[in-house]
């Protein structure tokens, strides 16, 4: 009889341990089913802030994501100077705005704490219908400069993020040219 005591205590304490939460994906929703995407921005001086947006990603499942840290894959004479994430209406059947380029920092352009974490409380967007409470998209702001007298080519973007604790990353396939002021090349489109 004691034994069995015992073994029904042990049964209720674990019945009333909380599970951990799940963890979230951050995803690049691609409704127009492109493999990858890309700018080219013509004469831009070297160490000339230029910030681009409309990067969209959202939290799928889970219990939300921090964004941490954001890298370029593949950079050739430029360099990430920040990075800032905010919410936008893309994905909603209402339409929506997002940044394309200025030549501005992301503070000037309505993107605030460049460089800070961010969480990601909201769920990607349903297709077809308003977004219900708890379900939203974000716009991921990156600013830019060319490091060298030369035309800046990145090749792809890495979101650093966590969800439950779990450190994960998300890579965009996204090719942005800062062409050199006087470059005649194919590639900036004056050639």
């Amino acid at each position: 009889m004691c034994s069995l005591a015992l073994i029904s205590a042990l049964m209720t304490v674990s019945c009333s341990t909380p599970s951990a939460p799940s963890a979230s994906l951050l995803i690049w929703p691609n409704p127009a089913g492109t493999t990858s995407f890309f700018a080219t921005l013509p004469n831009v001086a070297a160490g000339q802030p230029l910030s681009l947006g409309g990067i969209v990603v959202c939290a799928q499942g889970g219990s939300g994501i921090r964004v941490d840290r954001v890298e370029l894959a593949n950079a050739h004479n430029l360099t990430l100077q920040a990075f800032a994430v905010r919410r936008t209406t893309i994905g909603d059947p209402a339409g929506g705005v997002t940044l394309g380029a200025e030549p501005k920092t992301l503070s000037e352009v309505g993107f605030l704490g460049a460089g800070a974490p961010v969480n990601v409380d909201t769920h990607c967007y349903p297709n077809g219908r308003a977004a219900h409470a708890g379900e939203g998209n974000w716009e991921l702001g990156l600013q830019l400069s060319r490091t060298t007298a030369g035309t800046g080519v990145e090749t792809g973007v890495i979101i650093h993020y966590s969800s439950a604790g779990i450190a994960q990353t998300l890579e965009i396939p996204f090719v942005v040219t800062l062409c050199a002021p006087r470059d005649t090349t194919d590639a900036c489109g004056t050639g």
